[in-house]
């Protein structure tokens, strides 16, 4: 894991984090979760904004499909906007996981829906970072007197 990048500016106003994972799972569906996370100079630290992408609806919202074992997905989680104004020195951390319960429902990693499952299945999840599949995190950044 690499360190979080140290930000040099004293103003963050304006966010709307992207994570794109390339992904891989042996499930019929998956979650991946993604946290965007404050830490400051004196390593406290708190979530900024938090956001799930479920598997099954990675083609279309509200459109169900089962995932193929071992293929290679994109998951693009929208961050949402959000204003904050970060300490100098602060740094920024994204935590990606493919569960957030009690926040979520747990995924039976099965193709059911997970209000009505009665089977869950422990599954092998990927995230790939490399150059042939490379993840990324968009970060729009507007300084405090261009919002004024």
């Amino acid at each position: 894991m690499n360190p979080p990048k140290i930000i040099d500016t004293d103003y963050i106003n304006f966010i709307i984090a992207t994570p794109r994972q390339i992904t891989a799972t042996e499930g019929k569906d998956t979650n991946f979760t993604a946290k965007l996370v404050e830490v400051r100079p004196d390593g406290y630290a708190r979530i900024i904004e938090s956001r799930i992408r479920r598997g099954r609806s990675l083609e279309s919202e509200g459109v169900s499909n089962t995932l193929m074992r071992g293929h290679v997905y994109k998951f693009e989680i929208e961050m949402g906007a959000t204003a904050i104004k970060l300490q100098k020195g602060s740094s920024l951390w994204l935590e990606v996981s493919s569960s957030n319960f009690l926040k979520y429902d747990c995924n039976p990693n099965t193709g059911e829906n997970p209000l009505k499952a009665t089977v869950f299945k422990t599954v092998k999840q990927t995230v790939f970072h490399s150059a042939g599949y490379p993840s990324q995190v968009i970060l729009p950044v507007l300084k405090e007197d261009s919002v004024k």
